[in-house]
């Protein structure tokens, strides 16, 4: 038996070892860092998860690459299992003695996921005990940094005098070399000082910031944006109205909107409406360009998501074809040592051929296992792009149920302003004889008309919500078209004020008919009905009328 071990231990020590270097491992998390610059994440999730399974890793490199497979989880929006992988490289530090570097590192890394989260509160304790520890290391290049990030996260809370509070310490650490340092202090100056209303000193910060053009795009314009709100403040439209009229095309597709309003506003203010329709019909425009571009947002954090699935799947497949190799090897050991042991004892005993066929058996058994374990992986991979498919098709009826309520909205705010404008000719005396007055007053009448608008609306409406009209015609044929798509604004929660806006009725009339349509279905008061129709809208998939 000695020597039969003896002969084992030689065929193990013979089998071929992968190892790397410390040159090799700081190559391929090199890799890694490229990838999450290039929001590469499958390829990050690879490499990390790679090195993260490498027993042979050095603690700060275990350390590095199991933080950095929780920032390409919180790339992905997937923040539970980040904070999993922050918990295990907290669990590396603790046992690896590494420099404490690390451990702000790991702190920061926890912020950044809470901040993503909108969590400010959790984000602040995390950066506060980072700002106390760098002070104590006194290091100034990280002290500047998280003082930068609290008055951040502060003004977020609406704690202005903290965050002021933190930009004082920060620039009394400031070296004052980094141009992005330099323009983070300002622009983070400037946004406390207009929350606070200290307008004097905002305009002293604004002026410098709009004329410096190195600063970046997004943050000058946010602060162009609080400067003319500013003006406004004071009095100084015409001033305000300038800046916008000049800035608004710089804008970016989130910005334009905000810049759009306050012309409206101005225009609006002075009487102009003919300008005020124009820009608000750019204000509808500038807000579809930035639900587009948000749903695009949305759709690409979900491919990325769909990537980490992947790349998730696959690398529980290559671990599982790697223990299917180790075990095939394990059996290859075993047959070479029982055909040795054959070859050099002639006799060899029942008990010995019976110990032999039970390892074959059980290798069998885990076989099999692994192949279960492989069927239930595909099935969970099936039911998670069912999950992905269905979570598309509402995030599709959420789009258009928002674009609906964005197009409802605007066509009230146009036909009140229409109505105002008709009141405002009427109060005119003299324009009764005026042809180019009549043939105006004619054209916005025409445009209250509700034909076209009524089955455009009741088209859209039926997109966003595909089954409610259908449920309340099948439910209460007593409706008419007219009731329906009075109903179908009740469930957008609208007044009675905007419906009767919308439907050019007095908001005497539109409460009438509301009380109306609720004896027609039994109910006696508006909240009731409003409480129906969001049952209807509810109803689970068994109703037939639900589309597949």
């Amino acid at each position: 038996m000695k020597n039969i071990l003896t002969l084992v231990l030689l065929i193990l020590f013979l089998l071929p070892l992968n190892a790397e270097n410390t040159n090799a491992f700081e190559k391929r998390i090199e890799e890694g860092k490229t990838a999450l610059r290039k929001r590469e994440l499958q390829d990050a999730f690879f490499i990390f998860s790679e090195l993260c399974n490498n027993k042979e890793l050095p603690a700060d490199k275990a350390f590095e690459a199991r933080l950095h497979l929780g920032i390409t989880y919180s790339m992905a929006s997937e923040y539970g299992k980040a904070m999993e992988q922050c918990a295990l490289a907290s669990e590396i530090y603790s046992k690896g003695n590494l420099e404490w570097e690390k451990e702000l590192y790991l702190m920061n890394t926890i912020a950044s996921v809470y901040f993503s989260e909108k969590n400010y509160t959790k984000a602040h304790d995390v950066l506060l005990k980072c700002l106390s520890r760098s002070i104590e290391e006194r290091d100034s290049t990280q002290v500047v940094a998280y003082a930068l990030n609290l008055a951040s996260v502060s003004t977020k809370l609406n704690n202005l005098s903290e965050a002021s509070e933190y930009l004082k310490i920060g620039h009394e650490y400031y070296p004052g070399c980094k141009d992005n340092i330099r323009t983070k202090f300002h622009t983070l100056k400037a946004e406390i000082l207009f929350n606070e209303k200290k307008y004097n000193d905002f305009f002293k910060e604004s002026s410098d910031i709009i004329a410096d053009t190195t600063y970046l795009k997004s943050e000058r314009l946010q602060i162009i944006l609080y400067h003319i709100k500013a003006l406004r403040s004071i009095g100084h439209d015409e001033e305000a109205l300038t800046i916008a009229l000049k800035e608004a095309k710089n804008a970016s597709v989130e910005q334009k909107p905000e810049f759009y309003e306050e012309i409206a506003d101005i225009y609006r203010k002075r009487g102009l409406y003919a300008q005020t329709v124009e820009f608000l019909d750019s204000v509808a425009e500038a807000k579809e360009r930035k639900n587009e571009a948000h749903n695009q947002k949305l759709i690409e954090d979900n491919r990325l998501k769909m990537q980490m699935l992947e790349a998730e799947s696959g690398m529980n497949k290559k671990i599982d074809e790697a223990k299917h190799l180790r075990d095939i090897s394990i059996l290859l050991v075993i047959i070479a040592v029982v055909a040795l042991i054959a070859g050099a004892i002639a006799v060899a005993s029942f008990i010995n051929r019976s110990r032999q066929q039970k390892k074959l058996l059980k290798l069998e058994i885990e076989k099999e296992q692994q192949e279960k374990k492989l069927v239930e992986t595909q099935m969970r991979e099936t039911e998670l792009y069912a999950k992905y498919r269905q979570s598309q098709y509402e995030k599709e009826l959420q789009k258009q149920s928002h674009e609906l309520a964005s197009t409802t909205m605007f066509i009230a705010s146009r036909n009140k302003l229409i109505s105002e404008l008709l009141e405002k000719f009427r109060e005119i005396k003299g324009l009764a004889n005026d042809a180019a007055a009549k043939e105006l007053v004619k054209h916005l009448s025409a445009l209250l008309l509700q034909g076209e608008q009524r089955d455009k609306f009741i088209t859209d409406f039926q997109k966003a919500h595909p089954n409610l009209l259908k449920r309340l015609s099948a439910r209460h044929p007593n409706l008419s078209e007219s009731d329906l798509q009075f109903l179908a604004y009740i469930s957008m929660n609208l007044s009675n004020h905007d419906i009767a806006s919308l439907m050019n009725i007095s908001p005497d009339s539109a409460k009438k008919r509301r009380t109306r349509i609720g004896k027609k279905l039994n109910l006696a008061s508006s909240a009731e009905l409003y409480k129906y129709l969001t049952s209807l809208e509810a109803e689970n998939s068994l109703d037939p009328l639900k589309p597949l």
